[in-house]
């Protein structure tokens, strides 16, 4: 039995050939059925709510979009650490290189104030209106994710010994073992609420990524959102260095406060960090040679850091004669010696 749709007054709803019901959406928005174009950033099946996010558009109707670039990355490859992308601070703890995996405490040591840091010498920049990206792969190995007693810390920030970071944002477990994400902008921190971690397994893989822009702070597990954090009150930014280091630690305890009573190790996969929307690049030679990757200097993990150029400073060359007619060197690098009137072949 056919219905019509009657209006308050004498107006009829209708539909088209394809017997669709015509619906015009009001342009008034403090009106019921008022529409605009949002994105679903993520569905809240762990916070519970949908986050969802309205599209960019400038004054000449054009959509922004965005297009990453990537600034570093570190795969732990081979055995041995970098020593020149990364600086290593360890007290009773150990480092170790293997398997892709920069291990933090490989030696299980549950000890008193037995800490292992691990920071990049190379810094990031967090520019206004562009996302700055930290994503990398951790597992922890101990007997829960939290561990009473030891603390440990991952992201882009300052940091010495076991005192609190003094400028950055970070993934924390502190000793209470509670999870939280985290920013200190020169020495204020501003935290989450805890995270619930019991769906999270210890000796497993999660790709872990923080997020940074100008007005929040955000923490993706396996493409999770698991916890924001807006730009602090009074505040410019979420950090005082608008440049920080990549940083990975873990400490426990001094006394007299209770010792683990299990030890933890923290293991960081690939290391990956990014600029979205920004279109000013490097291009890809100079993105890998600031990474480490250049030919001029040992490969990350191959032995120990050294440059490959077959000249080192000071060593004295062959004496040539120069000749016009044909090279007399064939060095990488370019380093010539030849008679002069004065002064020292070192020069």
């Amino acid at each position: 039995m056919p219905l019509q749709i009657i209006g308050l007054t004498t107006n009829v709803a209708d539909v088209d050939a394809n017997n669709q019901l015509r619906v015009g959406l009001t342009r008034t928005l403090n009106q019921s059925g008022f529409a605009a174009l949002v994105s679903e950033v993520d569905p809240g099946t762990f916070t519970g709510a949908r986050y969802v996010l309205p599209s960019e558009v400038d004054d000449d109707y054009r959509l922004r979009v965005a297009s990453d670039s990537l600034m570093f990355f570190e795969p732990w490859a081979g055995t041995t650490l970098n020593s020149g992308q990364w600086s290593s601070t360890v007290t009773t703890m150990t480092t170790a290189v293997s398997g892709s995996y920069l291990r933090l405490n490989n030696g299980l040591s549950a000890a008193s104030a037995a800490v292992a840091r691990v920071s990049s010498y190379r810094t990031f920049a967090n520019y206004a209106s562009f996302l700055l990206y930290c994503d990398f792969s951790l597992q922890v190995q101990a007997a829960n994710w939290g561990v009473p007693g030891t603390t440990w810390e991952v992201g882009l920030y300052l940091a010495t010994g076991t005192a609190a970071p003094t400028d950055g944002v970070f993934l924390r477990m502190n000793a209470l073992g509670e999870l939280r994400l985290g920013c200190s902008f020169g020495g204020s921190e501003s935290l989450s609420s805890p995270i619930n971690y019991s769906g999270l397994s210890t000796f497993t893989d999660y790709d872990v990524l923080i997020s940074v822009e100008t007005r929040e702070l955000e923490l993706w597990i396996d493409d999770v959102l698991y916890a924001t954090i807006d730009r602090p009150t009074g505040a410019p930014d979420f950090t005082q260095s608008l440049a920080l280091p990549f940083e990975a630690r873990i400490y426990n305890a001094t006394t007299p406060a209770p010792l683990p009573a299990s030890a933890t190790a923290l293991l960081i996969g690939p290391v990956t960090v990014s600029s979205g929307g920004m279109r000013n690049a490097l291009e890809f030679p100079d993105r890998v040679a600031m990474s480490g990757q250049g030919g001029y200097q040992t490969q990350s993990g191959f032995g120990t850091y050294a440059q490959t150029a077959n000249w080192v400073n000071n060593t004295v060359p062959t004496s040539a004669v120069l000749l016009n007619a044909a090279a007399e060197y064939a060095t990488l690098g370019g380093l010539f010696l030849f008679t002069l009137a004065a002064g020292a072949e070192t020069d």
